[in-house]
């Protein structure tokens, strides 16, 4: 991956450099010995005056983003107020983040950073909301309601697995095409637009699909054939 020069100032360093490490190596993989080191920091206690601990590292490196994709996705989001079409809805959600598959390296390993620390699966929705903020949250979770809205009633257990679910997908698949676009290696990325196009494709059909009733915990008859008991 080509990396830009490293900023002058010491806490920037030492979150760019936390944020290499941890989209090429895992978060919960990389020693914060490791990162001041190779900030270039002698001082043996640099991250943790800075930062406290690996969560307020990690804590840093949303604020640093978040900002810029909140705001994005609001101005996008009251584009379609007036035409509440459930892709349209999610376009809105998800182009912010897509739109990062065209940036720097910072913006490519923010993608994978993110893409493994919201979808670990002790991550819950509270935490979510910690992480980013109530009001960052607040216009997420309001879209995908509005895309809700468009299906039938779901039962909260299942209506909140689809949404994990739904959004483990398109995690995994802008980390994955981040990867594709930083290190040169397996097969060739899509465009982005395609990219983009697909995933809310997918996503809104994850939402809206029709509901089984193995699903809500009904009895489902197996192609198998039972043998009658006299």
């Amino acid at each position: 991956m080509a990396v830009s020069p490293e900023p002058d100032n010491t806490k920037e360093r030492i979150l760019d450099v936390a944020l290499r490490l941890f989209s090429e190596n895992g978060i919960y993989q990389v020693p914060i010995s490791q990162i001041r080191e190779a900030a270039g920091q002698r001082n043996a206690s640099a991250v943790q005056y800075h930062f406290g601990n690996r969560d307020g590292l990690i804590r840093a490196i949303v604020d640093r983003h978040i900002d810029a994709i909140h705001f994005r996705r609001v101005d996008l989001l009251e584009a379609t107020s007036t035409a509440d079409e459930p892709t349209a809805v999610a376009l809105a959600l998800f182009a912010p983040l897509a739109e990062m598959l065209d940036g720097d390296w910072r913006d490519l390993a923010y993608l994978r950073f993110i893409g493994e620390l919201l979808t670990r699966p002790e991550f819950r929705f509270e935490d979510i909301t910690a992480l980013v903020g109530h009001e960052h949250a607040d216009v997420a979770n309001e879209a995908i309601e509005r895309i809700l809205s468009h299906g039938s009633p779901l039962p909260k257990t299942l209506r909140d697995e689809r949404i994990r679910a739904a959004a483990i997908m398109v995690m995994h698949s802008l980390a994955e095409q981040a990867t594709l676009r930083a290190g040169g290696i397996g097969r060739r990325p899509l465009p982005t637009a395609i990219v983009l196009a697909n995933l809310v494709d997918m996503y809104v059909a994850a939402l809206l699909a029709p509901v089984s009733p193995a699903a809500v915990g009904g009895n489902v008859t197996s192609g198998r054939r039972t043998r009658s008991r006299r």
